[in-house]
């Protein structure tokens, strides 16, 4: 697998388990993405074209980061040996269910997830 496609399937993918480090981390790239565009959006004036630029970026970020989220929940529930139906749950609790996962710890050794951490199934 290639460095684009483990990206890919990093936040995006459904298959494979992640570690504590990685779920925190990929979640906070993910967070940053939204406040950064919502940043730009209310730096510039509401009447300005910059404005409406940032706007549809910020929407576009908040949707793929609230998407990637869920994913990346799914991964961090397969590696506490957990169905990921419940990543879910990110939609509506959002910053309290990723607190909780990345505390969550995983399950050492193979799963019926994964043999590993950090890969795809």
């Amino acid at each position: 697998m290639t460095g684009s496609q483990r990206i890919f399937w990093l936040f995006f993918g459904t298959s494979g388990r992640i570690s504590r480090r990685v779920y925190v981390m990929a979640c906070a790239l993910s967070y940053m993405a939204r406040f950064f565009t919502a940043y730009q959006f209310v730096r510039y004036s509401t009447e300005t074209e910059p404005s409406t630029g940032w706007a549809m970026l910020m929407l576009a970020a908040i949707l793929a980061s609230l998407w990637s989220n869920v994913m990346l929940s799914i991964k961090r529930l397969h590696d506490c040996n957990r169905p990921g139906g419940w990543a879910i749950s990110t939609l509506l609790l959002d910053i309290l269910a990723v607190g909780v996962l990345a505390f969550m710890s995983g399950t050492p050794g193979p799963n019926q997830y994964g043999n590993r951490t950090d890969s795809p199934h």
